[in-house]
């Protein structure tokens, strides 16, 4: 939670700087004012890492104390990003466009629907959404605006972050969850005689579901983020007539991403849904440790939790074309991917082609280039064997094309690849020192963050760029050359 709390103190932090720049309408005072309460706040912070490391050590007076401290560092957080509703400064950008283009408009289209997606920078720290076409209060509205119209609400902390973007198909699937596409005779959304509580849950439900199967263990791992942050304010298992405890849920996107066989697997074994799961019942656990008093009880469900999470998957596989679904990855496609995030390189595209299979195709084609050249000088073999020879350096170039050639990457791609580089380049690594832990450290720490925003923010967008040059000139002038 340490590493959570930290960086949403840094994007606070960063928020600031971009309103100092244009303080002819934020204001320096209370650009000045506000850096006092994130100054506050990250001295809070770093008063809790010697209690952290005792708690690793079984300390368990020192474990509670700095439970409450990390709550409390969270909550204020909390209370600073409603304070920068004082702030003028402009919010949006491009690669959101381009996410919501690439993501929402194909699911949209392919099921049908007309959808326009607006998202608006929130005050509070929360993802929402609300769908102002249903909410006018003058009916009919102008054709121009009586499609869908869903407004999503981003976190203005979080406007820059792409990994945090996951959540806004989740938001996004509120609107598709009621669109007449929907309207099966079956399933979660059916009107049918069902209980209130699984009436409410069925949408939440379908909403994550969906989000997980167009970008994989990445939703998850945004979801569990934003959960284990947040459940500063409320205890990580709580739970409403609208919404199921954050156990349910996740072990409902586990249970779909298993069944798709949709895992994205990184160094040492890991996977990336499962990394963040086990983070969730670390949370859960320490909760239930420290607060014993507070945790809420579960409601007792009056249906099977096994059969509604089956239906809601089911019923999702009915209506998602199996075009928009993201795939397993492997461990060596993104051990590439990571390399070149390393190196800051965008990875809106990717070249699939091992080594092993790279260096014998430019070993033959030297071999036929020099066969030809040899050819040349001793002038003694003959047209026909000057042209066999001329035909295989060409096949041979072909082939050597091919290596170069770069296909476009899908958003799910990058937002997994981005958590996982995320996790082993930027989170272990802090956490591994955090006893040494300096203005050095946070610099550093704060630095990587901003970088990996800027490479996947410009991945999304030459992502999409190549792929509609793809859909406008067909899939061999559409390559990306490295």
């Amino acid at each position: 939670m340490f590493t959570q709390v930290l960086e949403r103190a840094l994007r606070a932090e960063r928020i600031l700087d971009w309103a100092e720049v244009d303080a002819a309408t934020s204001g320096a005072r209370v650009v000045a004012t506000l850096r006092v309460h994130v100054a506050a706040l990250k001295a809070a912070l770093f008063k809790q890492i010697p209690r952290i490391i005792a708690s690793d050590g079984d300390d368990v007076a020192e474990g509670w104390r700095s439970f409450l401290g990390l709550c409390t560092a969270f909550n204020t957080f909390d209370e600073l990003h409603l304070k920068l509703s004082y702030l003028g400064t402009r919010w949006t950008n491009s690669e959101i466009e381009m996410f919501i283009a690439a993501v929402f408009d194909e699911a949209a289209g392919r099921l049908g629907l007309q959808v326009n997606v607006s998202v608006v920078p929130s005050d509070t720290y929360t993802f929402e959404e609300i769908n102002l076409t249903a909410s006018a209060t003058v009916q009919p509205l102008p054709e121009a605006v009586s499609n869908e119209a869903p407004t999503v609400f981003l976190p203005k902390s979080e406007f820059d972050n792409p990994l945090h973007w996951a959540s806004l198909v989740h938001e996004f699937g509120h609107t598709l969850y009621g669109a007449r596409a929907l309207a099966a005779d079956r399933g979660p959304a059916a009107e049918r005689e069902e209980s209130t509580t699984r009436r409410r849950w069925s949408e939440e439900v379908f909403c994550d579901i969906l989000a997980a199967k167009l970008l994989g263990p990445a939703y998850l791992a945004s979801f569990a983020d934003f959960v284990i942050a947040t459940s500063a304010s409320d205890p990580i298992e709580s739970f409403s007539e609208t919404h199921p405890d954050a156990r349910f849920r996740i072990t409902a996107l586990l249970e779909s991403l298993r069944r798709d066989d949709i895992a994205a697997r990184f160094g040492e074994g890991r996977e990336l849904a499962d990394f963040f799961y086990h983070l969730f019942e670390d949370r859960a656990a320490a909760e239930r440790r420290y607060l014993r008093s507070d945790i809420p009880k579960l409601p007792r469900l009056d249906f099977n939790a096994k059969e509604f999470q089956h239906d809601v998957i089911e019923h999702i596989d009915e209506i998602l074309p199996e075009q928009l679904r993201a795939r397993s990855f492997t461990s060596e496609h993104f051990t590439r991917l990571s390399d070149r995030l390393k190196r800051g390189i965008p990875i809106g595209s990717y070249n699939a082609v091992d080594r092993d299979v790279a260096v014998p195709i430019f070993d033959r084609a030297e071999s036929a280039l020099s066969a030809l050249l040899g050819q040349a000088s001793e002038d003694d073999g003959g047209p026909a064997s000057t042209e066999s020879n001329a035909t295989a350096v060409d096949e041979q170039l072909n082939e050597m094309r091919a290596l170069v050639r770069e296909t476009p990457c899908t958003v799910a791609e990058i937002l997994n690849a981005g958590w996982m580089y995320k996790i082993e380049s930027i989170y272990l690594p802090l956490i591994h020192d955090l006893g040494a832990f300096n203005a050095e450290m946070e610099a550093t720490f704060r630095d990587e963050l901003f970088r990996l925003d800027g490479v996947l923010r410009v991945s999304i967008e030459t992502a999409y760029m190549a792929r509609e040059f793809l859909a406008a000139f067909g899939a061999a002038d559409a390559q990306v050359m490295a």
